[in-house]
């Protein structure tokens, strides 16, 4: 449409008017209004405003002032064909509501002319309002209220018959006949529409059928499941199908006949139907902006992509794709009802995502992605019905005030270090997941506070959850009412939990899976019954000083206070180890490689040991040095395999602080017998005292490994080197390894230090296969 040229002058001088003076000195900003009844050809006045804030956008981009400037939106539904994209020139631009809460602007198109399907009569269809694609997840709103997609069976998975035997298969997917009706034709399932969902521990894998294989019962995948089919098995479910529509409130996308099929429900009459299908990924696409501002607006109806990556050049799938952005703020926002996520942001640098509505999503409300500057902030906002609430990969972050409910996942998952999370609210979490909690990730030097962690609904997995790697966090101030697996840790370091509140008619369990040096004192724990033992003690360094109410059973009411405080026992040597017989290292040097130990290494390495008792006794399970110790034998040589599990920080916090030389300061000693030491470094130097012996070329290998895995040494040792040279009747020798870190006072061992003496276990060899006896 061409534009006057009067109307273009009035446009002028209207933007001259508002725009060429100076700023005044209270602020006032640049603003233009939008309405969805105005016209692009007004000028953006209050009066007079714009149709589309694309306009009044490429409007601002012509302005040069200091200036504020804003775009604001009157009362109305905007219904966008393509996303508001900004760019670095972009910045300082805040887009608002001039009324809270009135302002909608929408992804979704409606759907219209509905009608009943002639094959049942209950369920209506309607004619999708575009083109179908492959790549895209749908949402369909009907009356304001999301619609369920379509997923068989209810409250149970079809029975996938595969074993995990088979590490190579990613693609076959098997499925029992009887998983489906009787009356039910596999064969006529619609393979353009339907796609699976297949759940494997923490993982799950979504794909479309490349091929019904009904004569052998399986389904051949377009693409990969995360993990091999038959780990973690839980079966699968299909999605998108007629099977599904069996209840009400239910509906599918059929790509066939480029329809939309809907089982209404028992209030719901055609003629009432008011239903909008998602068009559009995101409605902000936001990149490299410095500033900007999202205020009072109601954002919804996005799609999600079925497949999507990290820097392609895509939008983030969410509501609100910000990448590469500082200084970002959504405020007193709703978002709803997308496919996707609500706010999304890689890279982020001090934004701020702050009281806000958030809820019906499918994916993560608030998600900060592959790291950044930091110092950014989730508070205060109210999150409900999603897959996941807040996603933290990002250092420095502040998590307070938010009321997080009703998460099919953990209501955050943090990757992080120095960051606080606290006076959270979370309720009802790990509805549809396995392997998480109301908080789960690895993070390091991390305050958890004041939280409240309440479950009404059953749940078998943890409130507050530190995962591999996780150090230096405190737990404290925290209230957990209903939940029998209150904190977990695993694999941990300094972790601190100390002045909670527990509460549960059941039995709880507080576990330090692994752990080095942490603490669980100064709680108060209402039971059911008195605590006399904790399975995880051995891993926790003190469980002190806690008190314990007792509930009365018939009354109701708590017994006064009993303080409570578990006593660490001591490990029980295990005097000797029987080396095995090693026949495949009978051809000596070029059976050592290196390698890290696993189940096709070439040497049978059939029996191992851990370095996990102190100095002084006690238990040290964990990775913070940790050694495994595996040993054979054949007539002329010990083999020793050392595997190094070190003391791993979180994933976030470990890639940017460690490289594959993790642990080159650590030390290991095999201790034989009084005399003979071997001292060795992870950078592959050894050393032999009290005999004379050095490693022939070839005789010794090191892997570097990796941060994640850790590294490995190999060596062959000389019988007659450790002491023996007697024959048959010399057929042990006294033995110890021990491990510590520069860092980290503390040492292990694989046999307790008694009085000063290391070499406290025994190496016992068959008298028959000692060097020369055949």
């Amino acid at each position: 449409m061409k534009i006057s040229l009067v109307v273009i002058l009035v446009a002028i001088a209207s933007l001259t008017t508002v725009f060429g003076a100076p700023p005044s000195r209270n602020g006032q900003p640049i603003s233009l209004y939008v309405s969805p009844k105005g016209n692009d050809q007004n000028p953006g006045t209050q009066k007079l405003p714009l149709k589309t804030p694309h306009k009044a956008l490429e409007l601002l981009r012509g302005v040069f002032s200091d200036a504020r400037r804003e775009i604001v939106f009157l009362d109305g539904c905007y219904e966008f064909e393509k996303p508001l994209s900004l760019t670095g020139d972009d910045s300082d631009i805040t887009f608002r509501a001039l009324n809270k809460g009135k302002a909608i602007i929408s992804a979704s198109v409606p759907v219209l002319n509905w009608r009943k399907e002639s094959v049942s009569g209950k369920l209506l269809v309607a004619d999708m309002p575009f083109e179908p694609e492959e790549n895209s997840l749908y949402l369909l709103t009907v009356n304001s209220k999301h619609a369920k997609i379509s997923s068989f069976p209810k409250g149970k998975n079809i029975v996938c018959p595969a074993t995990p035997g088979d590490k190579t298969n990613f693609y076959s997917l098997p499925y029992e006949r009887s998983s489906f009706p009787e009356d039910f034709d596999i064969s006529s399932l619609d393979l353009s529409s339907v796609w699976l969902s297949i759940p494997q521990e923490w993982a799950v894998t979504r794909t479309f059928i490349k091929e019904n294989d009904v004569a052998n019962a399986r389904f051949v995948l377009k693409s990969p499941t995360n993990m091999a089919i038959g780990m973690y098995n839980s079966g699968f479910q299909l999605i998108n199908s007629r099977l599904g529509l069996d209840e009400e409130g239910v509906w599918m996308y059929e790509k066939s006949t480029k329809s939309i099929i809907y089982n209404p429900r028992a209030d719901e009459k055609i003629e009432q139907i008011e239903a909008r299908i998602s068009r559009l990924v995101t409605l902000f696409d936001l990149r490299d902006v410095d500033g900007c501002t999202i205020d009072s607006l109601v954002i919804e109806g996005c799609l999600e992509p079925f497949t999507s990556k990290l820097y392609d050049g895509k939008p983030l799938p969410a509501a609100i794709s910000a990448q590469y952005c500082s200084r970002l703020n959504v405020r007193n926002s709703i978002i709803r009802n997308c496919m996707g996520g609500g706010v999304s942001l890689l890279k982020a640098n001090r934004c701020a995502i702050e009281n806000n509505r958030i809820y019906d999503l499918y994916k993560t409300g608030i998600s900060f992605i592959d790291g950044g500057a930091g110092y950014c902030k989730a508070n205060s906002n109210w999150m409900r019905n999603l897959s996941e609430g807040i996603s933290i990969q990002i250092g420095h972050m502040q998590c307070m005030w938010n009321d997080i409910a009703e998460i099919g996942r953990s209501a955050i998952t943090m990757w992080s270090s120095f960051s606080v999370v606290a006076s959270n609210r979370l309720s009802n979490c790990m509805l549809r997941s396995r392997d998480g909690g109301a908080l789960y990730g690895a993070y390091d030097y991390c305050l958890i506070k004041d939280n409240i962690v309440k479950y009404t609904k059953k749940s078998d997995w943890p409130g507050l959850y530190a995962d591999e790697g996780s150090q230096h966090d405190v737990f404290t101030g925290n209230k957990f009412e209903g939940l029998w697996w209150p904190t977990h840790m695993h694999q941990a370091y300094g972790i601190v939990v100390s002045n909670n509140v527990f509460k549960s008619d059941s039995t709880m369990r507080w576990s330090f899976q692994g752990c080095m040096f942490s603490r669980f004192v100064d709680n108060k724990i209402f039971a059911p019954a008195m605590i006399t033992r904790d399975a995880y003690l051995a891993n926790c360094a003190e469980w002190a000083r806690n008190k314990v109410y007792v509930k009365d059973s018939v009354t109701g009411k708590y017994a006064p206070a009993k303080s409570v405080t578990l006593e660490r026992k001591k490990a029980v040597s295990r005097g000797e180890i029987n080396v095995p017989r090693n026949d495949a290292a009978a051809n000596g040097v070029a059976q050592i490689d290196g390698k890290r130990l696993k189940s096709e290494y070439p040497i049978p390495w059939t029996k191992f040991v851990w370095t996990d008792v102190t100095e002084d006794g006690y238990p040290a399970p964990g990775t913070q040095p940790g050694i495994v110790f595996s040993y054979s034998h054949d007539e002329r040589y010990l083999y020793v395999h050392l595997h190094y599990n070190f003391a791993k920080t979180s994933p976030y916090f470990a890639h940017k602080n460690f490289g594959p030389r993790v642990g080159v300061d650590d030390t290991v000693k095999l201790y034989f017998g009084d005399k003979v030491t071997l001292t060795l470094l992870w950078t592959g130097a050894s050393s032999f005292e009290g005999v004379n012996y050095k490693f022939p070329p070839g005789d010794f290998k090191l892997n570097e490994g990796s941060w994640w895995n850790g590294s490995s040494m190999e060596m062959r040792i000389p019988l007659s080197v450790i002491g023996l040279k007697k024959r048959e009747f010399d057929t042990a020798v006294t033995f110890n390894c021990e491990s510590y870190n520069a860092d980290h006072y503390l040492k292990r061992y694989v046999f307790p230090v008694e009085n000063g003496k290391i070499c406290t276990g025994t190496l016992v060899f068959p008298a028959h296969l000692i060097a020369g006896e055949k």
